[in-house]
């Protein structure tokens, strides 16, 4: 039967079947369906140490890439903190000049509050001391209740243990020779002098005195050193203000109707 086949069929199929039947013969059936040894192209092995091999490299890729766009968003972020650092520091800068500003304006307000109602009757605007005539004495004005003070009052005068047992609490008059204390507690006598004006709308560097107020002028200086509560312009101590006008508490203004023991 075969050879009856193999006649019938064309002779180049005939040796192709032929060597195939040798090869198998000789080598045995491949497992994978080839003849041995007619070559067996990637085998799963190559395959999978390929595969295995490429594997970290495209995850390492992968990782990469996903660091160089977290490197940019952190980059992006930084310029933003930056830019905000920035603007933080021109604004800190800017309220420091505000309030800088604020508080010279407001040393200068204080300033000019505090010098502008001192009015010298005795020296003009620029300090210039002005003749007066000592036999006319200021218009009499209606003279305001004298606040009582506690009875005997401890007092120091220029550094010496001196006290006035008593004073006068008569209501104080214009005219009338005073004696100045301080405003602090204990109160000591800080400087003698004669009061001039106790209108509340006298004028003193342009400004009113005000209804706490009284103008006196400062004859001596019992505490040179001391600082005026409303300083004028030009004078800020009672050194400074010896013959000149200036404006003193009228809580803190006596007549001087005292006995005086050293």
């Amino acid at each position: 039967m075969d050879k009856e086949r193999l006649s019938k069929r064309p002779e180049q199929e005939q040796t192709k079947e032929f060597k195939k039947n040798l090869y198998v013969n000789a080598f045995g059936e491949d497992p994978y369906g080839r003849v041995r040894c007619t070559g067996r192209g990637i085998t799963r092995n190559k395959l999978s140490k390929i595969s295995s091999s490429n594997a970290p490299t495209t995850q390492m890729r992968g990782q990469i890439e996903e660091f160089r766009q977290l490197k940019d968003v952190l980059t992006h972020e930084l310029k933003e903190v930056e830019l905000l650092k920035q603007d933080l520091i021109n604004q800190k800068e800017e309220i420091s000049k505000e309030r800088e500003q604020l508080r010279k304006e407001f040393r200068e307000e204080l300033d000019h509050m505090q010098l502008a109602n001192k009015v010298n009757p005795l020296a003009d605007t620029c300090g210039t001391q002005l003749s007066t005539d000592k036999d006319s004495p200021p218009a009499k004005q209606q003279p305001r209740p004298y606040p009582d003070f506690p009875m005997p009052y401890e007092l120091v005068v220029a550094g010496n243990a001196t006290e006035i047992n008593t004073f006068d609490c008569r209501p104080v008059e214009v005219g009338s020779d005073v004696i100045l204390f301080c405003s602090e507690i204990p109160k000591e006598i800080v400087a003698e002098g004669m009061l001039l004006s106790m209108d509340p709308n006298e004028k003193i560097d342009e400004f009113a005195i005000g209804h706490e107020y009284v103008k006196v002028v400062i004859k001596k200086a019992m505490k040179p050193d001391y600082f005026l509560i409303r300083p004028r312009r030009g004078i800020s101590t009672i050194r400074q203000a010896v013959g000149k006008s200036v404006a003193w508490e009228y809580v803190n203004v006596s007549v001087i109707y005292a006995f005086i023991c050293s």
